[in-house]
């Protein structure tokens, strides 16, 4: 049984032009000019409608143990065995199915989950992603909003809506000393690095933003929560 697990994802958005007619009609209803029209293009990543996930990222921080699952579509990519770095491996996997497939198995026995922002973003992403590849969780990742299961540490440095703006985790990291996660690579990259095959950097980049959400978390229990 896990104790804590810290889990981040990232996200691709479809081909828009890949999309029917209606679709990108729905899509783009509200957009008034050419910039918005833009910006939308770009978003597709932001919805599970629209996007799908390349890689998850797992940190059990009472085993010291992390893990990525990312996706390799490279028709050379061959290589199947886990790639380690530190504390952390990397596990290429084919699709999204085998991914989604890979986390549900390793959350199944975790007694508290931990993110930033997962309560909003990650969760509903993974369910709905699950639901398209018919599979089932094990896991409750969206309890009631008071119930810390899921400790979303955004709702908690918001002390739940408290106070109106959520700031990104890299200014929290910034204002709190912590090794900042985008340093190298940032959200907006993540499409033309999958675009480009350069797979393991999205892995990375995953990583990054996990152990920045376990040291946040630190700093949060030591300085931020009473009942801790």
């Amino acid at each position: 049984m896990v104790e804590k697990m810290f889990f981040d994802i990232e996200t691709i958005g479809r081909d828009f032009e890949s999309l029917d007619a209606k679709t990108q009609e729905y899509l783009l209803r509200f957009a008034e000019d050419e910039a918005a029209i833009e910006k939308e293009k770009a978003s597709m990543g932001l919805w599970p409608l629209t996007g799908e996930i390349i890689a998850v990222s797992l940190y059990s921080s009472d085993q010291k143990k992390g893990i990525v699952y990312y996706r390799n579509e490279s028709p050379n990519n061959t290589k199947k065995d886990i790639l380690l770095e530190g504390e952390w491996s990397f596990t290429p996997v084919k699709d999204e199915k085998e991914l989604l497939k890979k986390f549900w198995a390793a959350v199944k026995q975790t007694k508290q989950i931990i993110s930033f922002n997962g309560r909003v973003f990650d969760a509903p992403f993974i369910l709905v992603r699950s639901a398209v590849n018919k599979l089932k969780p094990t896991i409750n990742l969206m309890p009631t909003r008071y119930n810390e299961f899921h400790l979303d540490l955004m709702e908690q440095l918001t002390f739940y809506g408290a106070v109106k703006r959520r700031f990104s985790l890299e200014m929290w990291c910034k204002t709190l000393g912590i090794e900042n996660p985008k340093k190298d690579v940032e959200g907006t990259m993540v499409n033309g690095l999958f675009k480009e095959q350069k797979y393991f950097e999205i892995a990375n980049y995953c990583k990054g933003d996990t152990v920045a959400t376990f040291s946040l978390y630190t700093i949060w229990k030591e300085y931020m929560n009473k009942e801790a």
